[in-house]
């Protein structure tokens, strides 16, 4: 087990070569304050280097996390606009190393997930959550706004089915997120670990390379036009077979034989 010390996050990789986060201010509901933010980017760009077979980001305690932290806010309503937008650019930077981690990140929510947590879940590959969460964009109801989150999470869902609450800032359930988009699986209470582990086991049986390529694959077809996505899918698809990942994987399935990356 290979550990990273930050104070408001724990960090693993374990024997499996599965990186897992824990948000670890429990105290706090988990809240974002500075410090958490800049563990957090630090933490996503160290999975990159570690290159696990997949992420997977909870929170320790009684709640996912409630958001940005009350002295955080605080401190915020202290500063220059100037000064105000640099902290913003610090949380956007979290945001988007976590939306830039190559391997899947599968994030598991339970009891709450209100303001910028709804950031992590966005930019997360797999949800699982708990059937009793809440959800919500709460920022409204403090005079604020969802602004750093709002491009992440309309990369998973639509306008229309956004816009209601996240002008209103109304407390949503875990169905309603999972029609939205923002979840993926919705589990009975106390249950997430069952659920989780079905998901593991699926990732574990996957070539890790192919997994990183499809999810490279999804992104770059979601940004190019149409007209460019024969010469994508067609120039990979080649490359890929004649890998060694996937060769072994060919080779395994006509052998009758589990693939070497899967020995489960």
């Amino acid at each position: 087990m290979q550990t990273q010390n930050y104070k408001n996050i724990l960090f693993q990789l374990d024997e499996k070569k599965i990186a897992r986060i824990f948000l670890n201010r429990p105290d706090s509901r988990n809240a974002f304050n500075e410090l958490m933010i800049s563990e957090l980017s630090d933490a996503f760009k160290t999975v990159n280097s570690l290159k696990p077979r997949f992420c997977v980001l909870q929170g320790n305690g009684n709640t996912f996390c409630s958001g940005a932290d009350l002295k955080m806010m605080q401190n915020a309503s202290k500063l220059s606009e100037k000064e105000n937008e640099a902290e913003a650019v610090k949380l956007e930077q979290m945001f988007f190393s976590l939306s830039q981690v190559q391997c899947p990140v599968i994030t598991v929510v339970h009891s709450s997930a209100f303001g910028g947590a709804l950031g992590l879940i966005a930019c997360s590959d797999i949800v699982i959550a708990e059937e009793k969460t809440q959800f919500a964009f709460s920022e409204v109801k403090l005079g604020i706004v969802p602004a750093v989150i709002s491009s992440y999470v309309l990369q998973k869902t639509s306008q229309a089915k956004l816009a209601p609450w996240m002008m209103s800032g109304r407390v949503f359930d875990s169905q309603i997120a999972l029609h939205m988009g923002l979840v993926h699986e919705v589990c009975p209470q106390d249950q997430k670990d069952f659920f989780l582990s079905q998901w593991e086991q699926a990732l574990l049986q996957a070539g890790p390379q192919a997994i990183s390529t499809t999810k490279n694959l999804i992104k770059q077809i979601s940004e190019t036009s149409k007209d460019q996505h024969q010469k994508i899918t067609t120039q990979l698809i080649a490359k890929v077979r004649v890998s060694s990942e996937g060769q072994e994987g060919l080779n395994s399935f006509l052998e009758k034989r589990k693939p070497n990356w899967n020995q489960s």
